[in-house]
């Protein structure tokens, strides 16, 4: 062999974030999700009440709060989500907290698209009883099923 010949490049592969880093991260998110999602309902909830007995109705309350509350949680976490996670920081604050970030499998930011689609796969994995985060501590580039789905890697950052 040439000895003259330079070393072929080393392949370097991202730090990516466990599971438990990420579990941290989740919770510090829903926290503020939960926070701007009840600021949000009231600001919703006060003007429809206010309408409604303008209008002489009467409101079921428990068929209202069924319906509403529901779609105005996912998506509240759907956007929160898919618009932190495309931005140029490529995180939500709880990643940004825990040293992660969002890319594609090529270390690239994401599209709103992409991240709209791993945000609603999120759903998927809740939906599966889990299984789709729990993923994360068994597979090698530390994937859950929501990460597959939209072809998304969590990389640590620090």
């Amino acid at each position: 062999m040439d000895e003259s010949l330079p070393a072929p490049p080393a392949i370097v592969h991202p730090a990516y974030g466990g599971f438990w880093r990420r579990v941290c991260a989740e919770l510090l998110d829903e926290l503020i999700v939960v926070v701007i999602f009840f600021a949000v309902a009231i600001m919703i909830l006060i003007p429809t009440l206010i309408l409604v007995e303008v209008a002489g109705r009467e409101l079921d309350a428990d068929k209202y709060g069924n319906i509403v509350g529901p779609l105005m949680a996912i998506s509240l976490f759907c956007i929160y989500r898919a618009g932190f996670e495309a931005s140029s920081k490529q995180a939500t604050p709880g990643k940004l907290a825990m040293g992660l970030k969002v890319t594609d499998e090529h270390g690239k930011r994401l599209s709103f698209g992409r991240a709209s689609v791993r945000s609603v796969a999120k759903i998927v994995s809740h939906l599966l009883f889990n299984s789709g985060f729990i993923m994360v501590g068994l597979t090698l580039r530390k994937q859950g099923l929501h990460d597959m789905v939209a072809k998304t890697l969590v990389v640590r950052t620090r």
